[in-house]
């Protein structure tokens, strides 16, 4: 059920920004983990589990990132554009924001769950 409350522009703005640079920002750990010399040049001993466990996660992280921009990119493309241009007609900027909005806002909801229930609570 809905709550009744809607996103301002501002907020709009802010949401799509900060999953831009979330984005952004876990690409780029990706791409220095990936080049990245956990023991340093001359040593030939191997990471320890935390870094190991850091590298994972950063993986992990990248790869949610990236499947998460996907899915809404597809999913609200298909759903408001609708007929392909140059440019984005108001209606369909309108629509995009708001698919996104909501996209966010059940992630949100999702994740809070999860972690609810991993706590064990309800």
């Amino acid at each position: 059920a809905s709550s009744g409350y809607r996103l301002t522009s501002a907020e709009s703005s802010r949401r799509r920004s900060w999953c831009s640079k979330e984005v952004a920002e876990r690409r780029a750990e990706r791409e220095r983990s990936a080049t990245m010399d956990f023991a340093g040049s001359n040593s030939t001993q191997m990471p320890s589990d935390s870094q190991m466990m850091h590298q994972v996660k950063a993986e992990l992280d990248a790869a949610y990132a990236q499947e998460f921009y996907n899915t809404v990119r597809d999913k609200c493309f298909k759903a408001c554009v609708t007929s392909p241009s140059s440019s984005l007609g108001s209606s369909e900027r309108t629509c995009l924001e708001r698919c996104v909005d909501r996209y966010l806002e059940a992630t949100q909801v999702v994740s809070k769950s999860a972690i609810s229930a991993l706590q064990g609570g309800h």
